[in-house]
């Protein structure tokens, strides 16, 4: 392991010390936008078979995602505030239920559903970077 002139606490107990010349940071902190979906009411027929992705929890299988199941509406996006398209490139991840902790990086722009948190509009990180680091830490944030 390389050897660094100084190291300062970085607070974190499974960390330890680091570099001195590093920065901790939330990963929250690193992007511009995070946040998550919605499901249209599947009986109203104004809501999907459109043009625009919607990722659900079970697509989310660690790779890129390029095609979804069902597609929605611009309606539905429209009259669901809390649906939003994010860009490709954006990182999602299960929140709970049986795929918690599941990843997929977007291949094409989208919206997803409640159980997706996405981070996208990386200011400091680079999303590969964060998909990997959230993939090694994985059986860790599934249990907190």
């Amino acid at each position: 392991m390389r050897e660094y002139a100084e190291y300062k606490p970085s607070n974190l107990p499974w960390l330890g010390d680091i570099p001195s010349h590093w920065e901790v940071w939330k990963v929250t902190h690193g992007f511009n936008r995070i946040g998550s979906g919605t499901t249209p009411k599947s009986d109203n027929p104004l809501f999907y078979d459109g043009a625009i992705p919607w990722i659900t929890t079970s697509e989310l299988r660690e790779d890129t995602i390029r095609d979804t199941a069902q597609k929605v509406t611009q309606e539905a996006v429209a009259l669901h505030s809390a649906l939003k398209v994010y860009p490709e490139g954006s990182l999602a991840i299960a929140m709970y239920g049986a795929t918690i902790g599941r990843l997929g990086i977007l291949g094409l722009d989208s919206t997803v559903n409640q159980a997706c948190c996405v981070f996208s509009e990386p200011t400091v990180f680079d999303t590969r970077f964060v998909y990997y680091w959230l993939w090694m830490r994985r059986p860790v944030l599934r249990f907190v």
